[in-house]
């Protein structure tokens, strides 16, 4: 793990090693998003949160992050190098409001490829019974530090598994069992590619909007939205799943400085993209259609709001 990086440092590491991997890769260092990273390859795609401090995102954050990840059919995970007490091991999961948490390291072994990487993003990360582990331990007359050294494994991640406060490994577990020379009771296990299954949203969070279900955002977009069953094929634009994202109410200055990152947020999670605006100025900011409150109005379902995105960039 890479000592010392800020919140920024951390985002360019984690865009690159994603980028190597062959994600198509979109990274915002704007304070406050829902997301920093969105990424996607082969169908799969990840909403990736970046803090240096892992115990800085609040339970309102999360659940955006877990809604909007809900909608987009994403998986969701938070990226950071240290708590309010230790530093970040790679190959440990952690969690926060229900939301894995992970080094960049191990972000990079959870959402790689290839036939070795794919075993182990199949593996399962288990929750230990901490009280068990530490009565087991004490049984034997071990001290933290005795077993840590028994198993190889830190006496911080030790004291952590018999606290509940991380998620183990199954190579960390053969390890602990070797050690004490039995078995290890375990509460609970999650796939190691995401955290617990995403929990359903807060009533009126998931909103329809002209045929998508949606949620409002903190950022990067003012809203997402998904319709899971898709538009019928039209001019070349096919049915299935379909994503959205849009800004709204900005004036056009901003809209214009914001066009190439929305651009790219568009491409990486596979989203049509458009603005709403108060006046009708430009059918286009830049390459993304605009369309007002009152066009946005008249529309009923998502094919009629592709026929109107189609028919604004041809203008």
């Amino acid at each position: 793990m890479i000592q010392g990086m800020d919140r920024e440092a951390l985002l360019k590491t984690a865009a690159a090693r994603l980028g190597r991997l062959g994600f198509d890769v979109f990274s915002s260092s704007e304070i406050g998003g829902c997301f920093d990273i969105a990424c996607r390859k082969s169908g799969t795609l990840y909403l990736i949160k970046a803090l240096s401090n892992i115990d800085s995102l609040d339970s309102a954050s999360a659940r955006q992050l877990e809604t909007v990840s809900q909608v987009l059919g994403a998986t969701c995970l938070v990226i950071g190098e240290r708590s309010k007490s230790y530093v970040l091991e790679d190959d440990v999961a952690y969690e926060r409001h229900g939301i894995l948490a992970c080094t960049v390291g191990t972000m990079e072994s959870i959402v790689g490829g290839g036939q070795v990487l794919e075993r182990k993003f199949n593996r399962m990360m288990s929750r230990l019974d901490g009280e068990s582990l530490r009565k087991l331990r004490e049984s034997r007359d071990l001290s933290i530090s005795e077993l840590a050294r028994l198993s190889g494994i830190s006496e911080d991640t030790i004291y952590r598994y018999e606290h509940s406060l991380t998620l183990a490994t199954p190579r960390n577990i053969g390890l602990l069992e070797s050690a004490l020379g039995t078995g290890i009771e375990r509460l609970d296990v999650v796939p190691k590619h995401g955290a617990a299954p995403v929990k359903a949203a807060p009533p009126g969070m998931i909103f329809d909007f002209v045929g998508f279900s949606s949620v409002n955002t903190a950022g990067p977009a003012d809203l997402v939205g998904s319709n899971a069953r898709g538009a019928k094929a039209q001019k070349g634009i096919c049915g299935g799943k379909m994503n959205l994202v849009l800004e709204r109410d900005r004036d056009i200055r901003t809209l214009e400085k914001k066009c190439a990152q929305f651009e790219r947020l568009s491409e990486a999670i596979s989203a049509n993209p458009f603005f709403i605006v108060r006046r009708a100025a430009k059918s286009r900011i830049g390459a993304i259609p605009a369309l007002t409150h009152e066009e946005i109005a008249k529309i009923g379902s998502p094919e009629e709001l592709l026929r109107a995105l189609g028919e604004k960039r041809r203008r």
